[in-house]
């Protein structure tokens, strides 16, 4: 087996949300400062584990590491580096994280299995904590700084959490304030702990349906936000993605069946869009693509990612 030079450290995360973590196609998408784009293939049961992939600006498709996660993160300046958290981790005995460079950059990608996740501004790794789910029947948000400290900067969130179906996505804007994803609704929390919601009970109009059995349209995912503070998000039970911007909600793409958005980023003036298909079959046939949204909404294809792609990755490790 051949593999790039990496460092790959594997960790423990707190308990995760329960059901999040293997029934689903992938969320994880991020674009670095330089325009690449990575996302996760989640994979298939059988042998393949997945991939983390990269698109280049120039378009060249490659794989940087073996994927088995669904939740990335992009820690710019590698602060969370080896020595610092894995003793933290390893006593806390229950889900995995991975912390993976990127070749010929400073960079390093977080991706999680069972817990959205974020990298703040402040240097923090922010993700939801099922363990304040299950002592206080609210979930809340939790902050792990790279030295290993942890703390709970908001309050616990409201009974909305459990109420829209728990937290499906996290994202952070440029003045420090968390937005929080759930089946169908949005949340903003300052850094000082104040609660919005953005978008409450959330319809779409002309919703192509595709929930999970009990899981309410649209299903909302992945998140981000751009620098003026305009929300997007992943309606994957809609098969499309929505801009909120104030309390306005509006459908900027829709996919065409068998592809539903499961995650989103941004970066400048583009929105990029990680699509599967066949969300709600077999997991082998959990096929990636990407997409870009400029900002007069002409939409590219970047990278569709067939079986044969895969096969051919894997047979190059």
């Amino acid at each position: 087996m051949r593999h790039m030079r990496r460092s790959i450290i594997t960790l423990l995360l707190l308990t995760c949300l329960a059901g999040l973590a293997s029934a689903h196609p992938a969320t994880g998408i991020v674009v670095d400062a330089k325009g690449n784009v990575f996302f996760l293939d989640t994979g298939e049961p059988r042998g393949f584990s997945g991939f983390i992939w990269k698109i280049d600006p120039q378009g060249k498709v490659t794989t940087i590491h073996d994927s088995g996660g669904h939740f990335l993160a992009l820690d710019a300046e590698n602060r969370f580096a080896a020595s610092d958290l894995m003793g933290w981790f390893r006593s806390k005995r229950t889900q995995w994280l991975l912390r993976t460079l990127v070749p010929g950059s400073q960079s390093a990608l977080i991706q999680a299995d069972g817990s959205p996740i974020v990298m703040g501004r402040d240097g923090g790794l922010y993700y939801a904590s099922a363990e304040q789910l299950e002592r206080a029947g609210v979930e809340q948000i939790a902050r792990l700084a790279p030295d290993g400290t942890l703390r709970t900067p908001t309050p616990a969130l409201p009974s909305v959490a459990k109420k829209f179906g728990g937290i499906r996505g996290l994202a952070m804007d440029q003045n420090g304030s968390l937005y929080v994803s759930y089946e169908n609704a949005i949340q903003r929390v300052t850094a000082a702990g104040q609660v919005t919601t953005l978008a409450e009970s959330m319809t779409l109009a002309e919703c192509d349906a595709d929930a999970p059995e009990n899981g309410r349209l649209p299903y909302l995912r992945g998140l981000a936000v751009d620098s003026g503070g305009v929300v997007y998000a992943a309606a994957t039970g809609c098969r499309a993605v929505v801009r909120i911007t104030g309390n306005r909600v509006e459908t900027i793409l829709k996919a065409e069946r068998p592809w539903s958005p499961t995650g989103v980023a941004v970066s400048g003036d583009d929105v990029y869009v990680l699509e599967y298909t066949n969300h709600q079959g077999l997991q082998k046939n959990w096929l990636p693509r990407v997409r870009r949204i400029r900002r007069d909404g002409t939409v590219a294809t970047l990278v569709t990612i067939s079986a044969a792609d895969r096969a051919r990755a894997a047979a190059a490790r």
